[in-house]
């Protein structure tokens, strides 16, 4: 690990000669060696032959010692050790490197029985409604060469009580999660109270909050902008609920600051059982050095908090830069915050019906900082194409595995950064994505050319299977209307086959209708589905899908919003098939479906004609995602079609209303104002972790529809 510095003394500012530690192997066992690395660079015109010596302890003893020499303007490592004593207890001492007049410090922790470890409380699942189950998440590091086992235990309270333990068991240099819990008791009014991770020697805290009864509007923050510069525009999102039977209105306000201060507000009215999003925020004061501190966002009776992070002036900010080193890898570096997002979008091709079948992707596979790995991360994140979805944490930062979608192949189309995940949009396209696609497509096409007796003895024996097709919707709809889907059922095979068909609504897939049909071989059925929708004030579009065992179907519908005029035309099924150009097909959605816009820049429509579809493959309805071939060149700007909303119910909430903006705070020595005008965070530490974001917000997001991977079975 990269040790702390310290400030060095006049003569070492005036010599030409610098000194810094890169490394050591602490902690170390009792009487183990201690390793240290430093870099010694010579800043003056005439070479140096000097040594650097190692001094430990707070007696300061020197340990080691080597020569050195380099010749001027050049850079030279240097390797230290000595042989620690064996001592009764844990110990930690400074460590000097020193050379000539300059020096460079750090500490060291030598330990006797087990190696100490860092705790930190990622997420809690508070606030809760007295009665129901806390939950605590912490992360446990190990930093030392030795495996270690450790209770970990969870104390709450002022007066602290012990609620539950684990045993954990963490590698040398690893790091695991342990999530311990237990059941609140009845309470008579809302209490905040302190939760502990503890593992003998380390500790974590941060505040909860329990409900006595459950809030009329409860808070949830949704995402913030940071971490951001000193003195820009820190921005908090949060997502409002009425769970009343009667319309509320209330004041919603920022507090920030480890000593608290209001810096925004906004009046708020909801009607019952809806739900609408607010932006809050500050301008951050002008400060040298980089901070974190909390934030917190209150309504009349609930509250959500969250750790952001400001970049001071010294600390220049890590621009974000995304490359495609191939087809199948993408980096992304710089730093993000709790809450950020970041997703990759795929194309592929599938092999069905003896021709080769173009399908995508749309930020199936992110990462969240705060939930997959801790806030801020600054660094490279890796996506690169594998077996199965996973994320795991590398030397160089961080690795998401994105599953093979495709049978032939698949390859990394796009990256979608944080400012972009909201509105799913790609944010950089992989340039090479079009040419790689098309080898996938070729490659296939000569497969097939060699299969095709062997595909159909296959068909002489295929299994029994129940094709499905939607064939129309009465969308649109007025928000707390009655939404059907109809859809075509088909066996295949040569067996009778019975099966439940189920209805499947919202980017959050939620299923609202099924039902159970037995076909003979070869016959079809018609079955409609459906369900009461949401109230909601604002029109909302969103995927329906019917789903047998062995296939799927899915049409964007729409959901007028109240007070809104609903299309009196309903959606009767596809239209006809064409031979036109994807791009020539018009912009009016006449049966309430999303239709491509005709951009023949975008990296989301094909840049070829459509292919044939062959009797046994998917349907080719507009909604069931591309079937021609990929484009030749990406798109680098914002993606046009994807203008959903990020809410995963059918009641979506009303656009972001933009703050009040708040005066200008105390911005003379730090990044939250002080109306003392003295430093309310100056050296602060994360004392209250942040809650961090549900994995479902960021599945939330996703542009389903046209855009959404299709399942091929």
């Amino acid at each position: 690990m990269r040790p702390e510095t310290v400030a060095t003394t006049a003569a070492f500012q005036e010599t030409p000669i610098a000194v810094t530690i890169l490394e050591t192997n602490t902690p170390v066992e009792t009487g183990a060696v201690l390793e240290v690395t430093a870099e010694v660079e010579n800043g003056g015109t005439d070479p140096i032959d000097t040594a650097a010596t190692l001094v430990v302890g707070d007696d300061p003893t020197v340990v080691d010692n080597q020569s050195v020499e380099i010749e001027p303007g050049a850079t030279a490592t240097v390797d230290l050790s000595f042989e620690t004593a064996t001592v009764a207890n844990d110990q930690e001492f400074p460590v000097w490197v020193v050379v000539d007049d300059a020096v460079d410090r750090t500490s060291a922790f030598v330990y006797v029985d087990e190696p100490p470890v860092d705790v930190t409380v990622l997420e809690t699942n508070d606030p809760v409604v007295s009665g129901e189950f806390l939950e605590v998440t912490a992360r446990i590091e190990n930093e030392s060469g030795s495996e270690t086992t450790r209770d970990v235990s969870l104390v709450v309270g002022h007066d602290p009580q012990e609620v539950d333990s684990e045993a954990v068991t963490v590698g040398a240099d690893e790091a695991t999660t342990v999530t311990l819990g237990f059941q609140t008791a009845a309470i008579d009014t809302d209490q905040e109270f302190p939760v502990r991770v503890e593992t003998g020697t380390e500790t974590a805290e941060q505040s909860v909050l329990v409900y006595a009864d459950e809030p009329t509007v409860p808070v949830d923050i949704l995402r913030t902008n940071d971490p951001v510069a000193a003195g820009e525009f820190l921005e908090v999102t949060v997502q409002l609920e009425n769970t009343a039977e009667s319309a509320v209105t209330e004041e919603i306000a920022l507090i920030v600051g480890h000593d608290p201060q209001q810096v925004d507000s906004e009046l708020v009215t909801l009607d019952p059982g809806l739900r609408r999003s607010v932006s809050l925020g500050f301008e951050t004061a002008v400060v040298e050095s980089t901070q974190e501190f909390p934030i917190r966002v209150e309504s009349d009776d609930a509250a959500a908090e969250r750790t952001v992070q400001v970049l001071g002036t010294d600390d220049d900010p890590v621009e974000t830069d995304v490359t495609f080193p191939s087809c199948t890898r993408a980096e992304v570096s710089g730093t993000f915050g709790a809450g950020d997002n970041v997703a990759a979008s795929t194309g592929f091709y599938d092999e069905t019906g003896g021709e080769p079948l173009y399908g995508n992707t749309r930020m199936e596979d992110w990462i969240e900082i705060g939930t997959h790995v801790d806030p801020p991360f600054s660094g490279t994140i890796v996506f690169e194409i594998g077996e199965e979805r996973s994320v795991s944490e590398t030397d160089g930062g961080i690795r998401v595995e994105v599953p093979a979608y495709g049978d032939l192949g698949t390859v990394l189309s796009g990256i979608t950064l944080p400012e972009d995940y909201a509105t799913a949009t790609i944010t950089h396209g992989n340039p090479q994505a079009g040419s790689c696609l098309d080898e996938i497509a070729d490659d296939g096409e000569d497969e097939d050319e060699t299969d095709d007796d062997e595909t159909d003895d296959d068909d002489e024996s295929e299994e029994a299977a129940l094709d499905v097709s939607i064939t129309g919707t009465n969308a649109p709809v007025q928000a707390g209307e009655f939404l059907e889907v109809t859809a075509q059922l088909t066996t295949t095979g040569g067996e009778t086959v019975t099966q439940t068909v189920s209805l499947v609504v919202g980017h959050d897939p939620q299923t609202v209708d099924s039902s159970s049909v037995t076909l003979e071989p070869g016959t079809s059925q018609t079955v409609t589905l459906g369900y009461e929708t949401y109230g909601t004030e604002r029109t909302t579009e969103f995927p329906a899908r019917v789903e047998s065992e062995d296939d799927s179907d899915v049409r964007s519908v729409e959901v007028v919003g109240t007070g809104e005029e609903p299309n009196e035309e309903v959606d009767d099924g596809p239209e006809a098939e064409t031979d036109e150009e994807p791009e020539e097909e018009s912009d009016d959605d006449s049966d309430g479906e999303p239709t491509e816009e005709p951009d023949t820049e975008t990296d989301d429509e094909p840049a070829e004609e459509p292919r044939e579809e062959p009797d046994d493959g998917p349907d080719t309805e507009p909604d069931d995602g591309p079937t021609e071939e990929p484009p030749e060149e990406p798109d680098d700007g914002p993606d046009e079609e994807s203008t959903e909303e990020p809410d995963t119910e059918p009641d979506d909430e009303p656009a972001e209303e933009p703050p009040e903006e708040p005066d200008d705070p105390e911005t003379n020595d730090e990044a939250t104002p002080d109306a003392d005008g003295g430093s309310a965070d100056e050296g602060a530490t994360n004392d209250d972790a942040e809650t961090g974001a549900d994995p479902d917000d960021a599945a939330e997001t996703e542009a389903e529809d046209a855009n959404t991977r299709l399942e091929f079975r």
